[in-house]
């Protein structure tokens, strides 16, 4: 086996690691909002807390990666890691947006408490605590991963692109350079 074809088969295991990892952080999202509006429901509290700007971020973010992830993943030619550079930047800053939040940061310094202890806080502001702790840890996960699969995928590239020769250089130069058009002799030009 050569090197090259075990930098490709790490490099898509990566990727298939990266895409499930999201997928958890993306299904942990949904049910954190799922298990708020349960609450909401059984202890009959007032209003609604919809889906705030910070979730909504870190999901399009999501959405950014994976469909990095499905239009720049090829077996064949390889992954563009312009693409890949990209996709990172914007997961990045959706994932510190989402963790920046003073809300979220009070619900995941909050411990569960111990059952039969009197709660200060309603039940289900400690579950999003867990489930927002659980998003943190798939989101750096994921990140981790899309920065050793941008790192594989420059790699590859590095590796792919061999130096060119003075000859092939040669060539291009003389299909670049415009041929001179040649003076034809007896035809006269009039003054």
């Amino acid at each position: 086996m050569s090197l090259r074809t075990l930098l490709h088969f790490s490099m898509y295991f990566v990727r298939f690691f990266q895409t499930s990892m999201l997928t958890f952080s993306t299904y942990l999202l949904a049910h954190s909002k799922w298990t708020w509006h349960r609450a909401r429901d059984q202890y009959e509290m007032p209003g609604s807390r919809a889906v705030s700007l910070n979730e909504i971020l870190l999901l399009l973010a999501s959405l950014a990666l994976a469909v990095e992830i499905i239009a720049n993943s090829n077996f064949a030619k390889g992954s563009d890691p312009r693409w890949s550079v990209l996709s990172l930047t914007l997961y990045t800053c959706g994932l510190l947006v989402y963790f920046t939040t003073p809300e979220l940061q009070r619900y995941m310094s909050l411990s569960t408490p111990d059952f039969g202890q009197h709660c200060s806080e309603p039940y289900y502001v400690y579950m999003d605590g867990m489930v927002s702790r659980a998003v943190l840890e798939a989101g750096v996960i994921t990140w981790a991963q899309s920065v050793l699969f941008v790192l594989f995928s420059l790699m590859d590239l590095a590796e792919g692109v061999r130096p060119r020769t003075v000859k092939e250089d040669a060539v291009d130069l003389e299909k670049a350079t415009p041929q001179l058009a040649e003076p034809k002799i007896g035809v006269l030009i009039p003054v």
